[in-house]
């Protein structure tokens, strides 16, 4: 078995490289834990990896040619169970996430929020930059 965890939007989504970069994560029994993949994965890699697993061959040029994350897998399969953690509050807090059902959801401080990947709101996260 092998789980593939990725988003389906990456867009709003911030750090210090690009706002397009996205997650991957893997996990099974092939899978290293608690390892960190240096190679590059696109959406390419993710359909090549599929491929491989189910013996399909690629469906053009970008699936055959993708990168794969080949290091993150081992050929001695760990049986052991995953331990199940509670989100860390500091960086996600599930009680305060968006719950537009609700029928308190303060629409109207949604709509006051800043806008998102605006530019000047992102730069002023960084410190000053020298002029060029």
């Amino acid at each position: 078995m092998l789980v593939i965890v990725v988003e389906d939007d990456p867009q709003g989504g911030r750090d210090h490289v690009d706002a397009h970069r996205s997650i991957l994560m893997l996990a099974g029994p092939h899978v290293r834990r608690g390892y960190v993949s240096p190679t590059l994965a696109s959406f390419g890699s993710i359909m090549r990896l599929l491929f491989l697993v189910l013996g399909l061959p690629p469906l053009n040029q970008f699936d055959a040619v993708a990168s794969l994350p080949v290091d993150a897998f081992s050929p001695i399969a760990d049986g052991a169970p995953y331990d199940a953690k509670p989100p860390d509050r500091r960086l996600f807090d599930p009680d305060a996430a968006l719950k537009p059902f609700d029928r308190r959801f303060n629409w109207k401080a949604l709509a006051a929020s800043p806008v998102m990947d605006d530019p000047d709101d992102m730069r002023r996260q960084l410190p000053p930059q020298p002029r060029r």
